[in-house]
């Protein structure tokens, strides 16, 4: 049997994704839906129970931070990323793709450490 080290696989998928100008159109089109639909329920969740109940346990503001609900808010961004990620679970209305919306876990987290990072959206 074959094997292929984790850690050079790793490191080959960080070296196609760095460049995105080389995805097919198509895929950069479902990522942009992802995202926007991501961001969108994060803002739709905001005065949800469980988003509002994370939020005062892990709404405390720092210099540094990300977005908060893609608020002017900036927290710890590993904060942001868990509040964030249950904002868009919170409000899912399961229809984008498969039954399912893609990008609710992945979008919060980019996004905090991107932000972070200052890294542009392109990238």
């Amino acid at each position: 049997m074959t094997t292929v080290a984790p850690l050079a696989l790793t490191r080959e998928l960080a070296k196609f994704a760095v460049n995105a100008r080389q995805f097919p159109a198509a895929a950069i089109e479902v990522a942009a839906r992802g995202v926007t639909d991501a961001a969108s329920l994060m803002v739709c969740a905001r005065q949800e129970p469980v988003v509002q109940a994370l939020q005062s346990l892990h709404g405390r503001e720092v210099a540094h931070g990300a977005s908060l609900l893609l608020g002017p808010l900036r927290v710890d961004p590993v904060d942001a990323a868990m509040v964030n990620a249950a904002a868009v679970h919170a409000f899912a209305l399961d229809d984008v793709a498969w039954g399912c919306h893609p990008s609710a876990t992945l979008f919060p987290a980019l996004l905090a450490v991107g932000e972070v990072q200052g890294v542009s959206g392109e990238r």
